[in-house]
């Protein structure tokens, strides 16, 4: 399903630059196993992980994380706090709108990337990468952000519902859906989430679109926070 939605997003005519950064590319396996998320493999845009941050007493969740995004980005999300984890305190969650041009370009292309803070003592944070979101032929709207279980332990995973406009002249028309879900690291100093690709594709509504010339539709079945959940019942997850 991700191949196919590369193919058809960047066949239409909003299409990507030629010279934009090149992104890493979707793991060869299609095994069930979780696997390293092809959209989060760091690279220059990303801040460094090393350190902690700081945490005003009272600060809220949004101002904390506001700043700590990829330089230059602003928040494209309601930023979480969660203690869903059961972690030493609860967890921000932030997701950031992030023009991956170099500084001395004028054509934005936006990607969206997230991170989750982690507490590790007093008001004192732990950043950690989520993962990205690519431009993929259109800027990546988040559309929603949520915790359902998606694997065989009872821990809950973070579930990212993301959605792209796609317009190609009289051609097609519609909204492309995809889902990303991602388990928390289990190891103390992990620097990112855990992509899980096959529930993922299982879930990825893709493209709800119009062929006007070809007189055919297709609606997408996965679009909201409940039809993930749904899908993720249907497959046996609780």
């Amino acid at each position: 399903m991700r191949a196919f939605a590369v193919v058809l997003l960047a066949s239409l005519s909003f299409c990507p630059r030629a010279d934009a950064p090149p992104r890493s590319g979707e793991p060869s396996s299609s095994s069930t196993q979780a696997a390293a998320s092809p959209r989060a493999a760091g690279g220059a845009a990303a801040p460094r992980q090393a350190g902690t941050f700081q945490r005003a007493p009272g600060e809220p969740a949004d101002s904390f994380a506001d700043a700590l995004g990829p330089a230059p980005s602003e928040l494209t999300h309601p930023v979480i706090e969660t203690d869903v984890w059961k972690l030493n305190g609860k967890a921000v969650i932030a997701f950031y709108r992030h023009d991956i041009m170099p500084p001395e370009r004028n054509d934005p292309i936006y990607e969206a990337i997230g991170y989750a803070f982690f507490p590790v003592s007093a008001g004192r944070y732990r950043r950690v990468l989520i993962g990205e979101i690519g431009h993929n032929g259109g800027e990546p709207q988040i559309r929603s952000v949520f915790f359902a279980n998606a694997d065989r332990d009872p821990e809950p995973e973070l579930v990212v519902l993301a959605a792209w406009h796609v317009m190609h002249g009289t051609v097609v028309s519609g909204t492309f859906y995809e889902t990303y879900v991602y388990e928390r690291p289990s190891a103390p100093r992990a620097d990112r989430f855990v992509y899980l690709k096959d529930v993922s594709e299982r879930v990825s509504g893709g493209c709800e679109c119009t062929w006007t010339e070809e007189k055919r539709s297709r609606r997408a079945r996965f679009k909201t926070a409940a039809d993930v959940r749904a899908g993720l019942r249907e497959l046996g997850y609780r």
